[in-house]
């Protein structure tokens, strides 16, 4: 028997060849997983929990490996591997043919253990669009199944889960996955046994002899609460996430879309507000929707994804070569918005290359995008290696063309069981699981080949937000709505999933089309430069963008605004870079309630940028509890709001953590706190 110990910070995972393999793990000396079988994996229709034989175990600097049969025909390798440093691990499950004969999986958890006992408390997350991170909580006294089958992960459910036992115990759950996911909790022998890994609905790949399937991976963290766990995640993810100069540069982007969309975009307007943008500080301006396609004015961007390769010379006369060009002669890099996947129901693609769509011919949707040919999926197959290099090809193209800066790769549709074409490089059962992998692959390429492009993920806002997209892209969109009770609730659910470095969300857009939530206007005679500022203030926690009509802008709110953005690139972005974000208060709900007085910390080598926001319904003032300050050390609070800039207040660690930031009035707050 051989028995491993992969520890980090207070957390203990315990990896033994004991009874065909078995994974356990404390924290802080207390039992959270229980000694128990590692895997989970439906194999030619057999359920299987361990390995059938011996066991090898190879240990590396990066981690653990154990390996054996599970068939007299398949090899399990469990790959685990500790990340980033507060008490997070991701697992990782390889199937390999080791037979003369095929297997079929129809079920392979890369998580698999049992949870130990405790009154344990669960929380996770519904979404949907413009309703994302919506908490579900529940108290644990059955079986639990949380699962997406939409084809986007984080459309029905977001993909995460914490549990929680009042002892001082806590674990979180995220399956590293773009499509169909799933996390369950079932009896097992001794409690509670949980597992994590894709969606075995409608899902199977076959395995050919000699070949071997990689699962998708799934991660989990231990704390001695949900919010410590979560850290422990948020930290380990931060170790995952592709690094460049360009990235890591968090510039300040403005964004044509929601003022104007595609139906009052333009090169002069385009143009006029790049001028502004650079004189406020922007460093990137991205053309959105509406520049692709035949030469209309009138053309619908939804119904035409697909024809990248044409350029809509009636909005853009002198063409995207020179509106580029042009940007950056006025200060500025240039970004533009792309939906590589799909294909519009309109679409000149659609007709000229039918042999690189997702199909499900066999089996189609029950809500098909085109009743006429329900079998049309909306996108290309990137588990196809044609769809594959048609995709690149056109990135590519477009990149020749403009060099942008940055790019916006939206999502908006839902793939579901994804494509069954048997010519397409996958099997019938696991086209889904290609494609994914085809994504996460061409992604990868590109950014390896333009390091100084920005690739940021969108899909119908936040409805593809995971852990396992944000190791392929440099951020990924939070939500398609901003109005600021929706996106904090919005960003507390995520911060308990990404880093700050890997999320982008705009504060408060004015939105063209009407929206009872999207109110604001900068011509509002109402608007008071307190509101003013918190409005621009909400997107500080993060990477920070506008999506405004720069032009409406009074001279002194372009002051403003531009103070606003040298306060963020001065002080506030080296935090988002490389910091922890946490949550200070509870959630407030989109709906009214929860939280009216949301509150975030962003804390870098001990030195705490702390937030305030007072939303409707708050009481006149508002205080800030901040954590994580060592109690015995003294630490200077300096506040940052332009009217009480430099107003400095020193105490000791503990009188901050237990008296906090006391009678703040004012809609937002903003302050830092360092060590004497």
């Amino acid at each position: 028997m051989t028995t491993l110990n992969l520890t980090q910070a207070d957390a203990v995972l315990l990896v033994s060849t004991e009874h065909g393999g078995q994974v356990g793990l404390t924290h802080a000396g207390r039992d959270v997983l229980t000694r128990g079988a590692p895997l989970t994996l439906v194999i030619d229709g057999v359920p299987i929990s361990r390995w059938t034989g011996s066991v090898d175990v190879h240990e590396d600097a990066s981690g653990v490996t154990l390996t054996g049969k599970v068939t007299t025909g398949v090899e399990a390798a469990l790959r685990i591997r500790p990340i980033g440093n507060l008490g997070a691990f991701e697992f990782r499950v390889t199937l390999k043919a080791i037979g003369g004969v095929p297997a079929r999986i129809a079920r392979a958890d890369s998580f698999a253990a049992d949870l130990a006992g405790g009154d344990w408390r669960g929380l996770s997350y519904t979404s949907k669009w413009g309703e994302e991170f919506e908490p579900d909580p529940f108290v644990l006294t059955g079986p639990v199944e949380l699962e997406v089958r939409t084809g986007r992960s984080a459309l029905g459910r977001d993909p995460w889960l914490g549990l929680e036992a009042p002892d001082g115990r806590a674990l979180v759950v995220t399956p590293s996955w773009s499509g169909n996911w799933h996390i369950g909790i079932e009896a097992g022998p001794s409690g509670y046994r949980i597992a994590s890994g894709i969606s075995p609905w409608k899902f199977y790949h076959d395995l050919a002899p000699g070949t071997s399937f990689e699962a998708p991976a799934v991660l989990i963290a231990a704390g001695a609460s949900q919010d410590l766990a979560s850290l422990a995640l948020t930290r380990g993810v931060a170790s995952l996430i592709p690094r460049s100069a360009a990235s890591e540069a968090i510039p300040v982007e403005w964004n044509h879309w929601w003022p104007y969309e595609d139906k009052e975009i333009d090169e002069a307007t385009f143009l006029a507000n790049v001028e502004i943008g650079a004189a406020l500080g922007f460093e990137v301006s991205t053309l959105d929707a509406g520049w692709f396609g035949v030469s209309d004015s009138d053309t619908f961007w939804w119904d035409i994804r697909g024809d990248f390769a044409e350029e809509n010379r009636a909005r853009f006369p002198r063409g995207l070569q020179v509106l580029a060009d042009e940007t950056r002669v006025r200060g500025q890099k240039f970004g533009i918005w792309m939906e590589i996947e799909a294909v519009g129901l309109k679409a000149r693609l659609r007709r000229e290359r039918p042999e690189i769509m997702a199909r499900r011919d066999d089996d189609p949707p029950e809500a098909p995008l085109d009743a006429g040919e329900p079998g049309f999926l909306g996108y290309v197959c990137l588990g196809s290696d044609a769809g594959r290099d048609h995709v690149a090809k056109g990135l590519e193209a477009l990149h020749d063309k403009t060099r942008f800066e940055w790019i916006k790769v939206d999502f908006n549709l839902d793939p579901k069981a994804g494509c069954t074409c048997p010519d397409h490089d996958h099997g019938a059962g696991d086209g889904l699981y290609a494609h994914y992998r085809g994504l996460y692959a061409l992604l990868d390429e590109f950014r390896h080949k333009h390091p100084d492009v920005i690739v940021e993920a969108c899909a119908s806002g936040g409805l593809r937000l995971d852990t396992g997209l944000v190791q392929h892209v440099h951020c990924a969109f939070l939500s398609d709505p901003d109005w600021p009770t929706h996106h904090f609730e919005v960003l507390h659910g995520v911060s308990r999933m990404l880093p700050a470095a890997s999320v982008l969300h705009w504060p408060f857009s004015e939105w063209r089309t009407n929206n009872p939530n999207q109110t604001f206007r900068v011509t509002d005679p109402e608007l008071t430069d307190d509101r003013f500022d918190a409005v621009v203030r909400g997107g500080f926690p993060h990477r920070f963008g506008l999506s405004w009509r720069l032009p409406s802008l009074t001279v002194h709110q372009q002051d403003r605004l531009k103070r606003h953005i040298r306060l963020y690139k001065d002080v506030v972005r080296a935090f988002v870079r490389a910091g922890d974000l946490q949550r200070l208060t509870g959630t407030p709900l989109r709906s009214g309630g929860g939280e009216r007085a949301p509150g975030f910390q962003l804390s870098l080598n001990d030195r705490h940028l702390l937030f305030g926001f007072a939303l409707p319904g708050a009481d006149a003032s508002f205080s800030l509890k901040p954590v994580g300050l060592l109690p015995d050390r003294m630490y200077r609070l300096t506040n940052l709001s332009f009217e009480a800039s430099g107003e400095v207040l020193a105490r000791l660690g503990w009188e901050w953590l237990s008296g906090g930031i006391g009678d703040i009035e004012t809609p937002s707050y903003i302050g830092v706190l360092e060590p004497v």
